[in-house]
């Protein structure tokens, strides 16, 4: 074949060269002009190949400037879809070629996680609670009952917004899908856990206030579900009980509930508080 034809061409000139044969020879010998034996010689030396360079392809259609705009664009507007990301390239009127360049940066479309929406002072309570707590050991965290409520919307819309992302990026802020209270028809609930065991989820009825969450949650669930803890065999006999509200009740509502657990527990001296924004915790310690 043609293209064999020049590599083996190229091989004998140079194998006739490295013999000590001069140009003349060589060309008069394979045959062919004197400066192309010449060049075959020198690119050899140059790239110790004989072989054809690799061809360079089609030119990209997006060059360096063109995709570190379209990085840009996309770092800044996480939310648009393809026809507002090809817009904002000139040049441009292929979304297929976006998708393939957005890809190449490492960046996928993503659905968005819901999360609610917290305040600057959750963040900061959370990140102390991480800070205080990030050393426990597994067999500490086994001994803590965790409670909380949830809200669940009745007729909510399931809408999914699709965010541009790495990996490494699915909790940023800017690429979550905040919940806000919407007014719309919704349900409460209460669960509790310990280890890998389940409490009862009970359903709060209307507005819940210190007193009816004590009425309704602690005394006729939350405490049975402690002693039922207590008495289990894998649970050391001797305890000492600390029971923290969660911080996202108002003050006065905490020192209620706070006030009611006291007088539960005088016995039992409460060591450190382990608190968090969401949720109340227990320590069978």
């Amino acid at each position: 074949m043609p293209d064999n034809h020049r590599v083996e061409q190229r091989i004998q000139i140079v194998g006739m060269s490295q013999a000590g044969l001069s140009l003349r020879m060589i060309s008069l010998r394979v045959g062919v002009p004197k400066l192309m034996v010449h060049d075959t010689i020198r690119r050899y030396r140059e790239n110790g190949s004989c072989a054809d360079r690799p061809k360079t392809g089609r030119p990209p259609l997006l060059n360096d400037a063109d995709r570190q705009n379209l990085d840009t664009f996309i770092t800044h507007n996480r939310r648009a879809n393809l026809n507002e990301i090809s817009r904002s390239i000139p040049n441009n009127d292929s979304n297929r070629t976006i998708s393939k360049a957005i890809h190449d940066l490492g960046k996928q479309s993503c659905i968005a996680p819901k999360k609610p929406y917290l305040r600057q002072l959750d963040f900061n309570r959370r990140l102390t609670f991480a800070q205080e707590f990030g050393h426990w050991t597994i067999q500490q965290w086994a001994r803590i009952i965790w409670t909380n409520e949830s809200s669940f919307e009745l007729g909510k819309k399931s809408d999914q917004v699709r965010v541009w992302r790495m990996p490494q990026e699915k909790y940023m802020l800017e690429n979550l899908q905040v919940n806000h209270c919407s007014g719309q028809r919704s349900i409460m609930v209460w669960g509790a856990f310990i280890g890998s065991t389940k409490g009862p989820l009970v359903f709060l009825d209307g507005t819940q206030t210190a007193g009816t969450f004590i009425e309704q949650v602690y005394e006729p669930h939350l405490r049975p579900f402690y002693n039922f803890m207590v008495n289990a065999p894998y649970i050391r006999t001797h305890r000492q009980v600390a029971l923290a509200s969660a911080l996202s009740r108002p003050q006065s509502n905490r020192e209620c509930v706070e006030s009611h657990e006291d007088s539960c527990n005088k016995t039992s001296p409460a060591p450190h508080h382990g608190r968090t924004s969401s949720s109340h915790s227990e320590l069978l310690g």
